[in-house]
């Protein structure tokens, strides 16, 4: 994937978040967040902030994204096949037929 393809931000971020690993072979970033089968932008119909959209990832752009930090990176990712409660909003929740996904991701520094 195409650096044009992310945001200044998100590149930035990423590299950021390397930033907290150990330069050690192995350190690694746990965590997980909203994706989709396809990467896009993706609108938020009831943010009442200025940001009223977001990007979610799927494993081909969430992988492309890293192989842009500097270092060398192995990164696995798997979608969470139960519905999961982000908030205390109802609208926060995802279901198994929501466009929108949960995924796990493990970053390991090789």
């Amino acid at each position: 994937m195409r650096q044009s393809a992310f945001s200044k931000d998100q590149v930035h971020a990423t590299n950021n978040v390397a930033k907290f690993l150990s330069p050690t072979k192995g350190s690694l970033i746990v965590g997980h967040q909203i994706g989709g089968k396809l990467s896009s932008e993706f609108a938020l119909p009831w943010a009442e902030h200025e940001e009223r959209s977001t990007f979610r990832h799927n494993e081909t752009s969430f992988k492309g994204l890293w192989e842009l930090v500097p270092g060398e990176w192995e990164t696995e990712f798997d979608f969470v096949s139960r519905p999961r409660s982000l908030g205390k909003d109802p609208r926060d929740m995802l279901f198994a037929d929501s466009r929108g996904k949960l995924f796990t991701f493990t970053i390991r520094r090789v």
